[in-house]
This record gives C-alpha cells, sequence and structure tokens, in this order.
C-alpha cells in the first residue's frame, strides 16, 4: 500500500505539473494571437488596406514551391580499376 502511496503521490504531482505547463501555455497562446491581431492591423496600415495574409488562402496560385539541396558531406575514395 505505502508503494501505491508513493507512486500516486508522484502521478498528483505529475498532474499539477501538467496543469500548471497547460496553463502557462494558453496564457501564451492568448497572448500571441492578441500580438498577432495587433500586427495584422499595422501591417494593412503600411500597405494601403491590403490584407496579404489572405492573399494566399484566395488565390493559391500565387504560392510557389522551391527547392534547396544542402550538401551534407563528403567522401573521397581512391578507385583503383
Amino acid at each position: 500500500q505505502r508503494d501505491r502511496l508513493l507512486r500516486t503521490g508522484e502521478s498528483a504531482k505529475q498532474q499539477e505539473q501538467r496543469r500548471k505547463q497547460l496553463d502557462e501555455f494558453q496564457k501564451f497562446k492568448e497572448k500571441n494571437i492578441k500580438r498577432l491581431a495587433i500586427q495584422k492591423q499595422q501591417r494593412m496600415q503600411l500597405r494601403g488596406g491590403v490584407d496579404t495574409d489572405s492573399l494566399f488562402e484566395q488565390q493559391p496560385s500565387n504560392v510557389g514551391e522551391e527547392v534547396v539541396e544542402f550538401l551534407i558531406k563528403t567522401e573521397e575514395v581512391e578507385y583503383k580499376p
């Protein structure tokens, strides 16, 4: 029984920690949603009232795809025919 109590105590601690992290994340998310809304208004003012955020949603053909390749490693191999 003692082991079970210890495990449930740990579990309660973990649950409390998860709740705390979730609350912190929700606050972070709300703060950034508000900040994004303010920035969107500022961007629209700078662009003459044009909402450029929704341009891609309205006309997906405006979006192009670009492929970028990176060299990861080079290897020298001696060739003997």
